[in-house]
Formats: C-alpha cells, sequence, structure tokens
C-alpha cells in the first residue's frame, strides 16, 4: 500500500525539520514547499491526504494559499495551521476558509504527532466510507435500471439482496452510535454527521426499493371503505406545516367536504402524499400549491397543481416509469420510484392517473380521475 503524503509548507528551515524529526518514526511520505506559492503547485501534482501550512511566508503567504486552494483537490478539513505570528483577525480568517486544526509554534512533539495520526485515520476513514457509499449507490442504480420484468426467481432475489443490504447498514449504523459516545471534536462530529447523512441515504434507497419491488409484483390488497378526500388532504397538509413554513409556501386546500369517494384509505393516502410531496419539492420558495376537485360525467377529477419549474412535454409520458433516474429533468433523489408507486395505486383501484404541465418553469398539474 501507497504511504500517505504529507505536504509540509513552511519557509523556516528549523521547523521543516523539526517536523521530519517528529514524523519520522512514521509510516508517512513527506514532501516540503518553502512558501505559499509552490505549497499551491505541489497540492495539485502530488495531491497529499494532508497539509501542515504555516501562515507567514514569502512570495504568498498562507492565507493567500487558502483563498486559492482548490477544494476539489483537498478539503479545509485535511489542513492543520501551523503559526507562531498568526494574529486572532487571521484565526479568523482561516475559520471563515473552513479551517479548524491549528497547532501553534513552538509546537510540542507528542501532541503535533497524535494530532497529526488521530487527523489522518478520520480523514482515511471519512474518504474510504463515502467513496464506499458511492460505490455501492452507483452499483445499485445500475442493477435496477436494468431490471424490466419481475418474474418470481428475480424478485425473490432482489427481496433477499435488500434485506442482506441491512446487515452492513446497520454496522455502520452501530459504528455510528458508538462514535457518538465519545468526546468528540468539531472535526469528528462532522465526521460522523457525514457517515450518518449516508447511512439515511442508503436506507431510504433500500426502503424504496424493496417497497416498489412489493408493488409491483404483488396485487394490492385493498380494503375499500367510504373516505373523504377533504379529511386525508387536511391531514397530509398538517403533518407538513414545519416544511411549508421553512420554504415559504402555501397550500390550498380547495376540494368540498362534500366529495367522499371508495377507495382504501392507507393506500389513497399514501398516494396523495406522493404527489403533494413531489408539488412542494419543485415548487418555487414562496409558491402556492392548490388541490381542488370537481364532478366531470359522473367522475371525480382531483387536480393538484403546483408553480414551480414544470415538465418538459417530452417527459411527461416518462415520469410514471420507474428506475427512469436520467431520462427527465423532474427528479427526486434516489431511483424515481414514487410516482411509479402512486400510478399502480391508482391503477388498482381502477382510476386514471397523469400530468399536465405547458413547459420548463409553468407549472405541473397531476390529475386524479376517480
Amino acid at each position: 500500500m501507497a504511504k500517505q503524503k504529507i505536504l509540509i509548507i513552511d519557509d523556516e528551515q528549523s521547523i521543516r525539520e523539526s517536523i521530519e524529526m517528529v514524523l519520522e518514526r512514521e509510516d508517512y511520505d513527506l514532501h516540503f514547499a518553502l512558501n505559499g506559492k509552490q505549497g499551491l503547485e505541489m497540492i495539485a501534482d502530488i495531491r497529499p491526504i494532508l497539509v501542515v501550512l504555516d501562515l507567514r511566508m514569502p512570495e504568498m503567504s498562507g492565507l493567500e494559499l487558502l483563498s486559492n486552494i482548490d477544494k476539489n483537490i483537498i478539503n479545509p478539513d485535511s489542513i492543520i495551521v501551523l503559526s507562531g505570528h498568526g494574529t486572532d483577525k487571521d484565526i479568523r480568517e482561516c475559520y471563515s476558509l473552513g479551517i479548524t486544526n491549528f497547532i501553534s509554534k513552538p509546537f510540542n512533539s507528542y501532541i503535533f504527532r497524535g494530532t497529526v495520526n488521530n487527523l489522518i485515520t478520520l480523514l482515511d476513514y471519512k474518504n474510504n466510507l463515502e467513496k464506499k457509499v458511492t460505490e455501492q449507490t452507483i452499483e445499485l442504480q445500475k442493477a435496477v435500471e436494468k431490471i424490466t420484468e419481475l418474474n418470481d426467481e428475480t424478485y425473490q432475489f432482489l427481496r433477499f439482496l435488500s434485506h442482506e443490504m441491512r446487515t452492513p447498514l446497520n454496522w455502520i449504523q452501530g459504528g455510528t452510535v458508538l462514535m457518538s459516545m465519545e468526546d468528540l471534536g468539531d472535526f469528528e462530529k462532522e465526521s460522523v454527521d457525514i457517515i450518518n447523512k449516508g447511512f439515511d441515504q442508503l436506507l431510504k434507497l433500500n426502503d424504496d426499493f424493496l417497497e416498489y419491488m412489493t408493488f409491483a409484483k404483488e396485487k394490492l390488497d385493498l380494503k375499500i371503505s367510504t373516505v373523504s378526500l377533504f379529511e386525508i388532504i387536511k391531514s397530509i397538509i398538517q403533518s407538513k406545516q414545519t416544511k411549508l413554513v421553512d420554504l415559504q409556501i402555501k397550500i390550498e386546500n380547495k376540494v368540498s367536504d362534500s366529495f367522499k369517494i371508495q377507495a382504501d384509505h392507507i393506500y389513497l393516502t399514501n398516494l396523495l402524499l406522493i404527489v403533494i410531496d413531489n408539488a412542494i419539492m419543485f415548487s418555487n420558495k414562496g409558491g402556492i400549491v392548490s388541490i381542488n376537485a370537481m364532478d366531470n360525467n359522473n367522475k371525480i377529477l382531483l387536480e393538484i397543481c403546483d408553480s414551480g419549474k414544470g415538465i418538459k412535454q417530452k417527459y411527461l409520458d416518462q415520469i410514471f416509469k420507474p428506475f427512469n433516474v436520467d431520462n427527465y429533468d423532474r427528479q427526486e433523489n434516489g431511483f424515481g420510484l414514487n410516482l411509479p408507486k402512486a400510478k399502480i395505486i391508482a391503477d388498482a383501484h381502477g382510476w386514471k392517473f397523469w400530468a399536465e404541465s405547458a413547459g420548463e418553469n409553468k407549472g405541473t398539474k397531476f390529475i386524479l380521475e376517480i
């Protein structure tokens, strides 16, 4: 395995030599730069996992380097600022540029070595976890995109696969719980938050995938009763109040309380929750979502309209197709399974369900004919 590269950027030879002595027993590949200009070039060239940076240097200072650094090459979390002359203003500016790791000169060799070792361990863990989460998500998406029909054997295998994924997900969750029990610094807390976000994303993808397979393969067991469209929509709106306030979006429920229909209460709630969530997600900040129902030739037309980004005409027929994640521009994160699930629920009831849009940035109307 290749040694971890550390770049030390400092114009003082004595400091460079001291750092080399402190880290000589560690299995690192040390590189040195004499000023910020040389250091900036070496960061792009050798791509170190960690940079130790002085603030006061000729030609280009450490602060100038931080202002010009490419965060796609090295993140500020991977930089330790080492300075004996930094003012409070310098430190505040470093914080504003994303720096959270500081060691003052003259430094204690044990503290310096421990800080470097601990930071590299965390960076290594963070980078490997993010890489694995990305790789697993990409591989899972590629796999499900190839599924056009679910025969019995394939269906059972995919259910097994989805259940088996929960084991490593539980490991990740258990690890973050243990880490959260420790007395963590700001950087460590941020790393745990990143891991938790990755865990939540994978768990949601897994659950969405499993739920859609159940919807697609098994006939829905509908428990039909008389339900009120107004009450279901009212309940959904109440559950979304926090999100609506944050996004400054208003929902107008114009559905009359007189509209009572025969439907499965749970599945109808699921369908309307998907469509209303979709309308909120793609509404502009401060926008309005309008929900209305009307009689039409012994049918009820339920319309849910938003004034957001809209859908291009060529994509209107594709939004109800599962795993169609790359072919239209109105897409939530994940496999794009929510609207296909809503369509399955509508079909199971014998209803028609479609979308209309005048085009980009002209809003979208979802229509359910009951």
